[in-house]
């Protein structure tokens, strides 16, 4: 992959994580604000259409580790319906709980198997642009 795909792939990596940040801080305040709830969604819509964009260039590239990365992402997703869930329902500690949770998961999944997706392209010479 050269410098410019994995910028974009670290861009959307920053994105997702500065959403995480900017939701932590607003449950620390009002759980019912509008911004809370804005940023919730934004963050499991980008999150839901991160993951359906990347799992895409896995099958267009037939990555052969398609089934377990999907897989996490499906778990990953899950885990931020559930902070939704949280969130909606007024559960304040729940949803930081649920919430910092997502956070070190997508940190231990962007270090882990998006990294492997990443040298597995450059060794094969798959340009993401």
């Amino acid at each position: 992959m050269d410098g410019t795909a994995v910028a974009y792939v670290e861009l959307h990596h920053r994105v997702q994580m500065g959403l995480l940040k900017a939701l932590e801080v607003q449950l620390e305040g009002d759980l019912h604000a509008p911004t809370a709830r804005e940023t919730m969604q934004r963050l499991l819509d980008f999150t839901r259409v991160r993951f359906q964009a990347e799992e895409l260039l896995m099958r267009l590239h037939r990555f052969p580790h398609l089934a377990p990365h999907a897989a996490a992402h499906a778990r990953l997703l899950g885990a931020a319906i559930s902070a939704g869930y949280a969130h909606g329902a007024g559960e304040g500690a729940a949803a930081r709980d649920a919430v910092a949770r997502l956070r070190s998961w997508i940190l231990d999944h962007v270090r882990g198997m998006d990294a492997a997706f990443e040298a597995w392209c450059a060794r094969n010479a798959i340009d993401l642009e």
